[in-house]
């Protein structure tokens, strides 16, 4: 039995059921599963991955590279959550947040399991309507959406290679799969972008 996500009106009374001899359903060599236990009501999520993830990329030498997405904040927000796929569990990362082009709050962690993560901040990131943000995932295996009729805007997506050289995502329709989840600022006069 499985319930979806798109209310009662769906299915059987929102659940539909799925037989253990289907050899149809999960045919892709990597199938995600999404464990639910960040239940915050975040106000907007940012992302360019609208649709699937086509897989992840990889250095031949497998060292460390970077994603960044870049965004224009449409509110007076505090950056409270990432969001992206890892391949396996405890995978290292380290995510940066910039504004405006700046550095602004580093965090590192190891991946919980293999899926979408949904990764707090343990600081909360003010950015002002109209300001620019990125997000960057450093990683060995960075999750990127590819092949799709999504157009990528060009300057707002940079893969960085191991040594430093940089290719636009948007030139190569490509994008990583990264969501920042925000929270409408309350206090914008006090607490402004970083």
């Amino acid at each position: 039995i499985c319930k979806n996500s798109w209310g009662n009106t769906w299915g059987e009374d929102g659940y539909f059921y799925v037989s253990y001899y289907d050899t149809s359903f999960a045919m892709y060599t990597t199938s995600v599963g999404y464990i639910i236990n960040n239940t915050e009501s975040y106000d907007r999520a940012y992302q360019y991955d609208i649709g699937m993830l086509s897989g992840y990329y990889q250095e031949f030498d497998k060292k460390d590279m970077r994603f960044v997405n870049t965004y224009t904040a449409i509110d007076n927000e505090l950056i409270s959550a990432i969001g992206t796929y890892f391949e396996n569990a405890n995978e290292k990362y380290t995510i940066t947040i910039y504004v405006d082009g700046k550095s602004v709050y580093s965090q590192s962690g190891l991946s919980d399991h293999g899926g979408f993560s949904t990764i707090k901040l343990n600081k909360k990131i003010a950015v002002n309507t109209g300001h620019e943000f990125s997000v960057e995932i450093k990683a060995n295996k960075l999750p990127l959406m590819e092949d799709t009729r999504i157009h990528f805007e060009k300057g707002k997506i940079t893969m960085y290679h191991p040594d430093n050289s940089s290719e636009d995502g948007g030139q190569l329709g490509k994008t990583a799969c990264i969501k920042a989840y925000t929270f409408t600022n309350p206090n914008p006069d006090k607490v402004k972008s970083q």
